[in-house]
C-alpha cells in the first residue's frame, strides 16, 4: 500500500529521484522515492549562505527501508565557470551529491560524530604503490569506525575509501556522504558531475555499515 502512495505522487517527485529509487531496488534495497516536503522526509531548514553541499536544500529523497541508512537525499547545486574560455570548460555544471541519512539526536555532540576517512598508500618502492589500509580522523565515532575490521575489509574491497560524516543536530539527523566525484557528463554547454554516481551493492553496505555504527551510539546516550 505504501508504494502505490508513492506512485500517486509521482508527478511530484523529480525523475532523478524515481531513478535513483529503481536503482536501489535494482541492488536489493528496498526503497521509494517520496515528496521530499512530505511528512516522511526530514524537514531541513537550509541556511540562506552556505558553503557546505550538506547545507543545501534537497532535490529529492528516497525512503530505505530496513536498513541503518533511512533516507538517501539527492543534492543538485548550478555552478557557473567564468573562466570557461581559458580551460575549455561547459560555462555552467550540475552538481550532484548523494547523501545517506539517518535520523539521530546529536545536538550538542557534533563534533563526536563529525569524521572523515582517508586511504592508507604504502609505497615499498618508487615504481609500486598499494592501498594498505584506512585511517578515521575525528573523535569517538572515528575510533569506532578505525576498530571495525568488516567495515575497513569492505571499504578496501570496493575502494571506497573516502567518507564524510556529519551530524546536524539543529534538524536532528546525521549525514554520510562519499566524497569527491566520480562521473562527468558534457553536453553542449552544460556539464553534469556525479549524476552517476549510484551505489553499487558493495558501496551502500560500506555506508549502512558506518550507519549502524552512529545507530549504536545514538542508543548508548
Amino acid at each position: 500500500m505504501e508504494y502505490a502512495e508513492g506512485a500517486k505522487r509521482k508527478s511530484q517527485i523529480p525523475e532523478d529521484a524515481l531513478r535513483l529509487s529503481e536503482h536501489l531496488n535494482s541492488i536489493g534495497i528496498r526503497a521509494r522515492a517520496i515528496d521530499k516536503e512530505g511528512p516522511e522526509a526530514i524537514d531541513h531548514r537550509t541556511a540562506i549562505v552556505f558553503n557546505n553541499p550538506l547545507r543545501a536544500g534537497r532535490f529529492g529523497v528516497v525512503k530505505v527501508e530496513g536498513r541503518n541508512i533511512e533516507y538517501v537525499e539527492l543534492i543538485k547545486l548550478l555552478y557557473s565557470n567564468p573562466s570557461h574560455t581559458r580551460t575549455n570548460l561547459p560555462p555552467i555544471q550540475y552538481v550532484y551529491t548523494f547523501v545517506y541519512a539517518l535520523r539521530a539526536d546529536f545536538k550538542g555532540r557534533e563534533k563526536d560524530i563529525e569524521c572523515t576517512s582517508r586511504p592508507v598508500i604504502r609505497s615499498p618502492s618508487p615504481h609500486e604503490t598499494y592501498l594498505a589500509g584506512i585511517a578515521w580522523d575525528g573523535k569517538e565515532l572515528a575510533r569506532n569506525l578505525q576498530g571495525d575490521a568488516e567495515l575497513t575489509r569492505l571499504m578496501m574491497q570496493e575502494r571506497f575509501v573516502d567518507v564524510h560524516v556529519e551530524a546536524d543536530g539543529k534538524d536532528g539527523y546525521v549525514a554520510i556522504v562519499r566524497e569527491g566525484i566520480q562521473g562527468y557528463e558534457g553536453s553542449g554547454l552544460v556539464q553534469t558531475a556525479g549524476r552517476n554516481d549510484l551505489p553499487s551493492a558493495g558501496a551502500f553496505e560500506v555506508l549502512d555499515r558506518v550507519a549502524g555504527h552512529v545507530r549504536s551510539m545514538a542508543s548508548h546516550r
